[in-house]
């Protein structure tokens, strides 16, 4: 097999992986939400904040420093193995005496059993990272995906057990502990690889040099992605952050996926255009408006049809998180833009303005959020709306140092859209004001009648980016058809 038909093969078993796995999650998790409360999940997510941030240690940049090696020696693997084991027993033992203060921090005493458990998962995880990276550098990403799928599967189901069993949080901790254990026993299975008795720090001191870089940068965006769950936690309820993750997580479903999928294919088409600046423009140009144009329509579905989609799905125990997930898709469409000019500014090779960006970012949305916080939850998601605009300010005025594209003219490129989009939710929050019995009814309703209105409009004002979206759908289907009729 060639390297171009491996890398399409591993990208479509990357991309199944990344839908099913989002699928099966999101599935799970509304299941979980009908049968658990808001508080047990909002414990969770604090769990997770010093799982994650631990995460970013026991790794240590290693797994990646090793993906982009040429060759990996066995010593280098072994090193790595039992270097990643060892720094996760020690950080497991860390967390374990420091979760009564944890627990008093968030005055939460049920944290530190729980805490206790779930930071197993580092030592489980470190186990594995050396496995999985060997078959990420083998392109073997039908395996990956399989083994995911399976865990997730079986994870899940079991956490629904539990959960009906009446055990809780505990649910949430066994779903956790399950789908790392299995996948851990199934990559060390299918791998026949096994490390040697040999522990050699200089075998690793190249690879170093990159992981601690790769460490520094990954801390900062970690510190800033959880500072919103330990703000909440320590100054508001378990059950108030429950209800801020749950609307995280439905907003990310489809502004993080489609970004994701998006941002990894246009990385390499961009590269083509990288010495060719009116090219390279023209097409940026499409990218982002054809882009935006299905991420407001996406984003503006969630926002009229929230809190019948939230009573239908999971039910009334979670409207609360209604107004926190309304404002946050706002922010979700601004993160679409942020990260496809992120790909344009790694095409020109221009680094050191990520790095810009990303510190005045920091030091621009952390004191916001911190003081936003004195006056209440809803106000820390309307910070979160602010920083991301005040982000795609920032690189907007990248583009136009990068490509000679002005400010006047990105926003000339956007604001139809996003005008197309408010028109068409507006219209649509008029039923709020109807009495209509049936949830399901009014959720299709709303539905229905948002898409039709953002579609008329969109062909009514004769949109540059519903044009291009409707010339690539013919394209595609004519394609189809004639391959077809060969």
């Amino acid at each position: 097999m060639s390297l171009k038909q491996k890398t399409l093969t591993a990208a479509s078993w990357q991309f199944i992986d990344n839908i099913t796995n989002n699928g099966l999650n999101f599935l799970i998790g509304i299941i979980l939400a009908r049968i658990l409360e808001p508080k047990e999940f909002g414990l969770f997510s604090i769990i997770m904040v010093f799982i994650s941030f631990s995460y970013i240690f026991v790794d240590s940049g290693f797994g990646q420093a090793l993906i982009r090696k040429n060759k990996c020696t066995d010593d280098e693997l072994s090193t790595v193995l039992y270097l990643n084991v060892s720094i996760s027993v020690v950080i497991y033992f860390i967390i374990f005496y420091s979760s009564p203060l944890i627990s008093s921090f968030f005055k939460l005493p049920d944290l530190i059993s729980t805490l206790n458990v779930s930071a197993l998962i580092l030592i489980i995880n470190a186990l594995c990272i050396v496995q999985t990276t060997q078959f990420i550098r083998a392109m073997n990403f039908k395996l990956i995906a399989k083994i995911s799928i399976t865990t997730n599967l079986v994870g899940g189901l079991a956490g629904i057990m539990f959960a009906l069993n009446g055990f809780g949080i505990w649910s949430l901790v066994a779903k956790l502990i399950i789908v790392q254990s299995l996948k851990t026993i199934l990559f060390w299975i299918f791998n026949s690889w096994r490390p040697r008795l040999k522990f050699n720090l200089y075998s690793i001191k190249k690879i170093f040099n990159f992981s601690s870089k790769l460490v520094i940068s990954t801390l900062i965006d970690s510190v800033y992605n959880n500072i919103f769950s330990v703000i909440i936690g320590r100054y508001f309820t378990a059950t108030d952050l429950g209800h801020f993750s749950k609307a995280q997580q439905f907003q990310k479903l489809p502004s993080e996926n489609i970004t994701r999928s998006v941002t990894r294919v246009i990385y390499p088409a961009l590269s083509q255009f990288k010495n060719n600046k009116i090219k390279l423009q023209k097409y940026f140009n499409e990218v982002v408006i054809i882009n935006l144009f299905i991420i407001s329509f996406f984003m503006m579905l969630m926002v009229v049809s929230a809190k019948s989609l939230i009573l239908f799905l999971i039910g009334e125990k979670w409207l609360p998180m209604v107004p926190y997930l309304r404002l946050l898709c706002i922010s979700g469409i601004f993160f679409t833009l942020n990260e496809l000019i992120k790909s344009l500014i790694k095409v020109v090779g221009r680094a050191e303005l990520l790095l810009k960006n990303e510190l005045i970012q920091k030091i621009f949305g952390i004191p916001l959020i911190l003081v936003s916080a004195y006056f209440g939850i809803i106000y820390i998601v309307y910070s979160i709306v602010l920083v991301s605009i005040f982000s795609f300010i920032l690189y907007s005025l990248n583009i136009r140092s990068i490509l000679g594209y002005s400010l006047r003219l990105q926003c000339r490129a956007v604001i139809p859209i996003l005008s197309v989009a408010i028109i068409s939710g507006s219209l649509t929050m008029i039923l709020e004001t109807f009495h209509i019995n049936s949830i399901l009814n009014i959720l299709l309703l709303k539905l229905s009648l948002s898409t039709f209105l953002f579609l008329f409009l969109s062909f009514l004002f004769d949109l540059k980016s519903y044009n291009l979206l409707k010339d690539i759908l013919k394209n595609f289907i004519l394609s189809k058809a004639s391959l077809s009729n060969l």
